[in-house]
């Protein structure tokens, strides 16, 4: 049996959301992604938020988002 490493980093997943929260482009490819790929708990609920205003077709922006969460 293989030994699994599970790499994550804080970092890199707030660079992700912030990217998908202050760039139109970057949204849609973010969204996609399952909440899984997130490690942690409070970015999986970003996610989830980015996720469920692009869905409502809803402009998505720090204020829109933090009125969701």
């Amino acid at each position: 049996m293989e030994n699994e490493s599970v790499y994550f980093s804080a970092e890199a997943e707030r660079n992700v959301l912030g990217l998908a929260i202050n760039n139109e482009e970057c949204l849609k490819p973010v969204v996609e992604l399952k909440p899984d790929v997130f490690y942690y708990e409070n970015h999986k609920v970003i996610h989830q938020g980015l996720r469920a205003l692009a869905e409502e077709k809803n402009s998505v922006d720090l204020v829109t988002l933090s009125h969701w969460l």
